[in-house]
């Protein structure tokens, strides 16, 4: 039971993980316009 809580936590963190990194893209497009092609 113990093992499952700590999946489930491990999981949430990294879908804040992911959220945040989106929102850092999105400030980066909404500053520089979109990523350079290279």
């Amino acid at each position: 039971r113990l093992r499952a809580e700590e999946e489930r936590l491990r999981a949430e963190e990294e879908r804040q993980r992911a959220e945040q990194a989106e929102a850092l893209l999105a400030q980066y497009r909404a500053r520089f316009g979109e990523l350079p092609s290279e």
